[in-house]
């Protein structure tokens, strides 16, 4: 055999465990004995901080913020998730971003809000509320926040909630309910956000200028490619399928014209100027999706460049590879009845965690 047939056959076995993970895959237990965890998150100064439902963050042991009497919680209500500033690691003055839902004479709202922090100390009654608007519905408040490279920070919005979207705010463009948001947060000045001016609506007509991407219906849990910085969404959907969205800027993924691949108002289906999902599965599958994250760390190679998801529901992690938002292979296993998923996190290193809604922070482990 030669060697040019050598380091083809060599390439081929290399491409072939990228795109069909063969090892077996295990959940190392991280820490426990958390309420109701919804999110996890890592610093260099603080650690890892798990957020809770109900209004509390929890780093290393240690309670960073309760604002528990301020939160309501409940079903799909709470402190949803929370993201700290882009110079958190260098300054002794920075901010900690949290959305969480209140009451406001018994109805709904959605709080996007950055709490000072000076020496690692959280000072929650001199926070600044950046947005706040009207959930119709108690169900589908989305509610992740994310810092992107260029400083902007991203937030998941749901459709506003009952089922079907009744209001079509997934379409609607003069709401900020079924989006994904982007706005550069400026807490210390007059106003409390700006608009990026490259956003895709910044300048058009009829469309809330915040507005990234629509036609979302609970975008629950999204994350960012670390190496390419590409956008995967997983959003849970209403009654046939649950749905993983590759976004870029002014996509409208289509509901509720579609839910997934499928016409979900045959009256109007017209797949014209709709993204359709990289991916989708069927109630035989699971019920509801927990978007996951493209793993780029160094402990499990044969996980690289794969997109890890979950199902709340029946607990399966699956992972497929992916390339330039693409899905380049088969969905497979990894584990089967984890538990509850509610999150995932990715620490500083790349390494992938799960979050248990029963209270457990594991990390995927070969």
């Amino acid at each position: 055999m030669t060697k040019k047939k050598i380091r083809r056959l060599f390439a081929r076995a290399i491409l072939f465990a990228s795109i069909y993970p063969l090892q077996a895959y295990t959940l190392s237990p991280v820490a426990k004995g958390f309420e109701q965890p919804v999110y996890v998150l890592f610093s260099k100064r603080v650690g890892m901080c798990v957020v809770e439902q109900a209004g509390r963050i929890i780093c290393e042991g240690k309670t960073l913020i309760d604002i528990r009497k301020e939160v309501r919680s409940g079903g799909e209500m709470g402190l949803l998730s929370a993201a700290f500033a882009p110079d958190f690691d260098q300054s002794s003055d920075t901010f900690l971003y949290v959305n969480y839902t209140v009451s406001n004479g018994g109805a709904i709202e959605t709080i996007v809000a950055a709490i000072p922090m000076r020496n690692l100390q959280a000072f929650s009654a001199e926070k600044r509320i950046l947005l706040r608007f009207s959930q119709p519905f108690a169900n589908h408040n989305g509610g992740l926040l994310l810092f992107r490279k260029d400083g902007t920070l991203l937030i998941g919005t749901g459709d506003g909630g009952s089922a079907g979207d009744p209001y079509g705010n997934g379409q609607k463009t003069n709401t900020f309910l079924g989006k994904i948001l982007r706005i550069q947060p400026t807490p210390r000045a007059t106003n409390p956000y700006q608009i990026p001016p490259n956003n895709p609506f910044a300048k058009r007509t009829g469309f809330f200028p915040e507005i990234y991407a629509y036609g979302l219906r609970n975008p629950w849990r999204f994350s960012l490619d670390r190496l390419t910085g590409d956008l995967y969404v997983g959003d849970v959907g209403q009654n046939r399928k649950e749905e993983i969205d590759f976004v870029q800027a002014g996509d409208n993924l289509g509901w509720n014209k579609m839910e997934a691949d499928l016409c979900y108002k045959p009256e109007n289906c017209s797949r014209a100027g709709l993204v359709l999902p990289i991916y989708s599965y069927g109630r035989q599958d699971g019920v509801s999706l927990t978007g996951g994250y493209v793993y780029r760390g160094k402990k499990i190679p044969g996980l690289v460049s794969q997109y890890l998801f979950a199902d709340f529901v029946t607990g399966t992690i699956w992972a497929f590879p992916v390339r330039a938002g693409k899905k380049v292979g088969p969905a497979v296993t990894l584990i089967s009845k984890a538990g509850p998923v509610s999150s995932f996190g990715e620490d500083l290193d790349g390494e992938i965690y799960v979050v248990l809604y029963s209270g457990e922070i594991k990390r995927i482990a070969p």
